[in-house]
């Protein structure tokens, strides 16, 4: 969910090395541009696919910042597919399977939309079936959504 990169570029700008991953190739290019334009290339490694399918297996990390698209439905262009998620399925399965990409004293930060309580998910409930501990961080509320920062970190 790297995007155009800039959570990645701000986490290697305070020293992190940093793995960005996008299903998008248009997203990927982008953020390799950015990262380059912004001199944080070396510490930014980014990947075309989806977790878990470009990740090693061996793979965890200390951080985890993702932004999912917050939106239920079919994108119909790879600009929508940044808001629009079929199903969901991308941030229930992100919130489904983090436990096994956070190191032992991982955390991870994930924007999540109220729209998936709407529906009748609880993020709690989806945290603890995973053996994970959520805490809400904070909320942004416009009229038509409420954005919430959840932290993530093994229970």
């Amino acid at each position: 969910f790297t995007g155009t990169g800039l959570f990645a570029i701000r986490l290697a700008r305070a020293g992190c090395k940093v793995v960005a991953i996008d299903k998008e190739r248009s997203a990927v290019e982008c953020a390799k541009h950015n990262a380059s334009l912004n001199g944080t290339a070396e510490l930014v490694e980014v990947r075309l696919g989806e977790v878990p399918r470009c990740l090693r297996a061996d793979e965890t990390f200390d951080l985890i910042v993702a932004c999912p698209p917050l939106l239920p439905g079919t994108p119909e262009n790879p600009l929508e597919a940044a808001l629009v998620d079929p199903d969901l399925a991308s941030s229930l399965g992100l919130v489904r399977d983090l436990h096994q990409y956070l190191s032992p004293y991982g955390r991870a930060l994930i924007m999540i939309s109220d729209v998936m309580e709407r529906l009748g998910y609880d993020i709690s409930t989806l945290a603890c079936s995973s053996g994970l501990a959520v805490r809400h961080l904070s909320e942004k509320a416009l009229p038509y959504e409420t954005y919430s920062i959840y932290e993530f970190a093994r229970a």
